[in-house]
């Protein structure tokens, strides 16, 4: 998976301490998500049409586990959220719906679609990660 392998370069190529809730999430889940995001000083989002649809379904408790971390996210630290766009059909952000749309859709994002553009643009999102709070 892209997040996983992103988040290994991040922490141990650029020795960043990472919060990711695909390593983490065992037992008490909502506690967890809610003590990672306080614990973050910033929030990367990585936005594909499956996570867009993913959030704004709501039958599945790993959907609602999903759409509780994102709103969640956006009540605690909205104005340190970095979206990071992993697919072609997201760099668009009229494709946002729900959620996304409407709390996120005016933020700008790291574009990482394609192999080539998340080689190029690895540090853009690694400055936004360091850039002071």
């Amino acid at each position: 998976e892209i997040v996983s392998e992103m988040n290994y370069v991040l922490q141990n190529e650029y020795d960043l301490n990472t919060w990711f809730d695909g390593e983490r999430l065992k037992g008490d889940i909502d506690g967890q998500i809610s003590r990672g995001i306080d614990a973050s000083s910033k929030v990367v989002i990585f936005l594909t049409k499956f996570y867009n649809e993913r959030i704004n379904e709501n039958d599945g408790v790993e959907k609602v586990y999903c759409k509780s971390e994102l709103r969640f996210a956006i009540n605690r630290k909205k104005e340190n959220i970095i979206l990071v766009v992993l697919d072609k059909y997201m760099t668009k952000p009229r494709n946002w719906s729900g959620l996304l749309g409407l709390h996120l859709g005016d933020l700008l994002y790291v574009d990482m679609s394609t192999p080539e553009k998340r080689a190029k643009n690895m540090n853009v999102l690694v400055e936004n990660i360091l850039a002071p709070v």
